[in-house]
């Protein structure tokens, strides 16, 4: 009988915050490929009201992988060109790279 290893998931977690015109999207652990889905419903719900301001709170988030980062960047741009204000908050220098390689570095960051 030979020994299986279980490596454990990072428990990631989308938070979604309204607060008058304004919505924070809080964005913990890791975003990739496992659970690119959840996370893209948790855009759709940040954005469902079309807020005048979506501040996208990344201080918490480890990794995100290149297609996560699309996923972020491409429904960044939408929402602009409905009118909300997008602002990346306190990326992590390895999610930063990742977004500047993607090309979202026309974002704002705060």
């Amino acid at each position: 009988m030979s020994a299986q290893w279980i490596t454990p998931q990072p428990v990631s977690s989308f938070v979604v915050h309204h607060r008058d015109e304004e919505v924070v999207l809080v964005l913990r652990g890791e975003i990739d490929v496992a659970n690119r889905d959840e996370f893209e419903r948790s855009l759709d719900l940040a954005a469902f009201s079309l807020p005048a301001a979506l501040i996208i709170d990344l201080g918490e988030l480890d990794f995100i992988d290149g297609g996560g980062a699309i996923v972020l960047v491409a429904a960044a741009h939408t929402l602009e060109a409905f009118g909300t204000a997008v602002a990346l908050r306190a990326p992590r220098p390895p999610v930063r790279r990742v977004l500047e390689l993607i090309g979202g570095p026309d974002l704002p960051i705060e």
